[in-house]
C-alpha cells in the first residue's frame, strides 16, 4: 500500500491542477501536472477515474445518456480554451476509462498517461463548476476517492 506521503502528494499535486484549471492559469496548471507526474501513474488515474465517477453520479443521478457524456465533453472542452492543447478524443478516453467502457489493450495511439494526466484535471474543473453555485472545491471529493481507494487496497480477495 502507497505510504501516506505519497498519497498527500498527489492530492496536493492534483488538487493544485484542478484549481489551475478553475483558474485558467495554465503556468500553475503546468507547474501542477510537473509535481503530478511524479506520483504512480496507476495510482493517479485510479484517483482521477473514481473523482470523474463520482462528479458524474452527482450530475447525473439517473444514469448518464450518450446526450449527457456529449454535453459533459463540450462543456469541458468550451470551458478549456486557455489550454491551446486540449484534445476532445482525450477528453472522451478519460470519461469512458472512468466509466469502465475503455479496454486497455485497445487503446488509442494517441493516449499516452501524458496526455491523460494533462486532461483530466480540465474535465475534473468542469464536472466541479455547478451551474448554479459556480465552482465547487474539489477537496472533499478527492477525499472520498482516496479513502475509497485505500479501503479498496486494504481488502484481501479470498
Amino acid at each position: 500500500m502507497p505510504s501516506a506521503t505519497s498519497a498527500d502528494a498527489l492530492s496536493a499535486a492534483l488538487t493544485a491542477a484542478v484549481e489551475a484549471a478553475q483558474a485558467q492559469d495554465l503556468q500553475a496548471y503546468d507547474a501542477a501536472l510537473a509535481r503530478l507526474s511524479l506520483s504512480d501513474a496507476p495510482r493517479v488515474s485510479s484517483v482521477a477515474g473514481a473523482l470523474v465517477r463520482a462528479l458524474l453520479e452527482r450530475r447525473h443521478p439517473g444514469g448518464l445518456t450518450g446526450e449527457d457524456v456529449g454535453d459533459v465533453l463540450r462543456q469541458a472542452a468550451g470551458s478549456a480554451g486557455w489550454l491551446a492543447d486540449l484534445d476532445p478524443d482525450v477528453l472522451l478516453v478519460v470519461v469512458t476509462g472512468a466509466l469502465g467502457l475503455l479496454d486497455v489493450d485497445d487503446q488509442p495511439a494517441f493516449l499516452t498517461p501524458a496526455a491523460v494526466l494533462r486532461h483530466a484535471p480540465v474535465l475534473l474543473a468542469s464536472l466541479l463548476d455547478d451551474p448554479a453555485s459556480g465552482p465547487q472545491p474539489v477537496d472533499p471529493w478527492l477525499r472520498t476517492a482516496l479513502a475509497e481507494l485505500r479501503r479498496a487496497e486494504t481488502v484481501e480477495l479470498p
